[in-house]
Order: C-alpha cells, then structure tokens, then sequence
C-alpha cells in the first residue's frame, strides 16, 4: 500500500519553535529532552520539555507558571 503523500500538509518555513514568540496561537514548539528544568523559562518562552532525570513532561506558555503533565 502506498502512503499518502505530505506534501499538502507540510508547512514550509513553519518549523517548530524553541525560542518562544509573542503569541501561543497556532504555534508549533519542539519538545526539548533536558536533564533538568530550564533556567531560562522565564526568558524563552512558550516552552515544553521533558525532564530525563525524572521523566516529567512540563510546560510553560508564559515563562511563570510551569505545568507537569501526569498520568493516572
């Protein structure tokens, strides 16, 4: 079976972002892999991560408040 091309889809010049921009809307972010939380979320932000050490994925969409996604 063939698979359906992407190329309708892809957003050309779109990549993800990792350097935080002005508005969350329609924004595409790159999940980053670290040892340890951020210390420059306040900076750089919209923001999510997974922390390796402890598995935790978090986020930030304001560089303040960090949210830790969990599984029950």
């Amino acid at each position: 079976m063939t698979q359906a091309s992407t190329n309708s889809t892809f957003k050309n010049q779109a990549l993800a972002n990792a350097t935080g921009v002005s508005s969350t809307a329609k924004q595409e972010i790159t999940v980053e892999f670290l040892a340890a939380d951020p210390a420059d979320k306040a900076t750089n932000f919209p923001r999510i991560w997974v922390n390796t050490t402890t598995g935790a994925l978090k986020y930030t969409v304001d560089g303040s408040t960090v949210k830790t996604a969990t599984v029950t």
